[in-house]
Formats: structure tokens, sequence, C-alpha cells
């Protein structure tokens, strides 16, 4: 089994002490910013 960080994506935390990668946004926007940091978009 990989590796893989969790994403949380949370319109209001932007700190996770777990050490997942952290965005404070409402959900589609956040999957939208990750597809287009990707290039998926």
């Amino acid at each position: 089994m990989s590796s893989c960080p969790l994403i949380s994506i949370t319109p209001t935390e932007a700190n996770d002490p777990t050490g997942a990668v952290s965005l404070e946004s409402g959900a589609l926007a956040g999957v939208q910013a990750i597809a287009e940091a990707l290039g998926w978009r």
C-alpha cells in the first residue's frame, strides 16, 4: 500500500493536527482548486 496524504476540505478550519493537507474552502471550490493545481482543468 502506498503512502498518500489525507486532504481535508472544510469551510471553517484550515489547521489539521494530524498532518493532513488542509484547505479552508467549500467542497466544490476545494476540489476544483485541487484539479486545477494538478492540471486536470
